[in-house]
């Protein structure tokens, strides 16, 4: 029997081990999964914040424009944006932000509005 639930509860497990400074592990959580499952951003996403986290913007930039999606493109875009303000460079995330603040995918929109604040201090 397969468990299609499987690869969402690694997905989860590693932004757990994240959340926990687990970071080996969550690194080889989300190394697996995107090996067999190349097509899922959620897996890009977490080697992203866990670059992020181990203040390494630049390559978490790397990770995110090395990967192309078409049915969450917003919130690659909206992660794209978390490494710029990162990175210093608030004139150009502030700028990709604002295109997103009216994401069609549900969870983009309040994730951008919430970057903006930061950024523009409203």
């Amino acid at each position: 029997m397969v468990n299609h639930h499987l690869p969402q509860q690694l997905v989860e497990l590693g932004f757990i081990a994240i959340r926990q400074g687990m970071n080996q592990q969550a690194q080889q959580i989300f190394k697996a999964m995107r090996q067999r499952h190349p097509q899922q951003l959620a897996p890009v996403l977490g080697l992203a914040l866990l670059k992020l986290n181990e203040n390494q913007p630049a390559t978490a930039l790397e990770v995110l424009q090395g990967f192309s999606t078409t049915t969450e493109h917003d919130m690659l875009q909206a992660y794209r944006a978390l490494c710029l303000i990162q990175l210093g460079h608030n004139n150009e995330a502030e700028q990709l932000l604002n295109t997103l603040v009216n994401s069609a995918e549900p969870t983009v929109a309040p994730f951008a509005q919430s970057l903006l604040k930061e950024i523009t201090h409203d």
